[in-house]
């Protein structure tokens, strides 16, 4: 499955592809102050009900239970990602109002390594996810399946980002397989060479230097990615993108595939 990544375009984000890896920071970093957030009041009545009816103690079930919701809203790191490269919103957001450039990857090969505890596509409601005893014992041991119920779920106003999300059981720094990276994608104002860049550029620090397209091509040659320029369709609002010739198309990879 494709899925898609935007980036500002800066050397930074140009450093990351080059040394094959992601940063899947923790929630509270990420742009969206609901994160992680949901609700286990039905959780603790249920378990006060079974303690009011029974001689039996629950206590040692109800600490293992919010042990867990504490370790996922402490430890998990998520890896944004979106299934559309067309979404003019997510380009001025998150691509630098369109002079940045997107990642499209192949979601099964990032999903091969094995620190990534899983994959799911977000779910956009329009009230918090009300967590119970009841959906806790359906999924039993399906540690995705909770990470999904806990981490999946955001409002509906952010429904048109149309985002899958890769879940880790830490945050930072992630490595993966250079040939997950399948295309790039240059937005509709991304300066096309060296000398197209701003003459203060190389004083800028490394998150808001800018890169452009040669440079991109000449960082990942070799290795058969394909690269689209993104268009305006004539007096329309709506996007669409055409592919454009790789400058170093027939370098020679010498990458060692493990």
């Amino acid at each position: 499955m494709k899925v898609y990544k935007y980036r500002y375009g800066s050397k930074r984000d140009l450093d990351s592809l080059e040394q094959d890896y992601f940063y899947a920071p923790h929630p509270s970093k990420l742009n969206d102050p609901c994160e992680n957030l949901f609700d286990v009041a039905g959780i603790e009545q249920t378990l006060a009900q079974l303690a009011s009816m029974s001689f039996v103690s629950t206590k040692m079930l109800s600490e293992s239970f919010f042990t867990l919701f504490t370790q996922i809203q402490e430890n998990v790191g998520i890896y944004s990602l979106s299934k559309t490269v067309l979404d003019e919103l997510l380009w001025a957001y998150y691509a630098n109002s369109h002079t940045g450039f997107c990642i499209e990857y192949d979601l099964e090969k990032l999903g091969e390594l094995t620190k990534i505890a899983g994959s799911f596509d977000v779910l956009y409601e329009r009230n918090i996810p009300q967590i119970t005893l009841d959906d806790l014992i359906s999924v039993q041991s399906d540690v995705i399946k909770i990470l999904q119920l806990t981490s999946g779920t955001k409002s509906k106003k952010w429904q048109h980002e149309d985002e899958t999300r890769i879940i880790m059981d830490y945050f930072g720094k992630v490595e993966y397989d250079f040939r997950a990276v399948k295309a790039i994608y240059f937005g509709l104002r991304m300066p096309k060479m060296k000398e197209d860049l701003d003459k203060n550029n190389e004083s800028l620090p490394d998150y808001l230097s800018q890169v452009c397209q040669e440079q991109i091509m000449q960082t990942l040659r070799g290795r058969g990615i394909k690269y689209y320029q993104m268009l305006l369709k004539p007096m329309s609002y709506e996007f669409e993108f055409t592919e454009v010739n790789d400058l170093y198309k027939d370098y020679l990879c010498t990458r060692q595939i493990s």
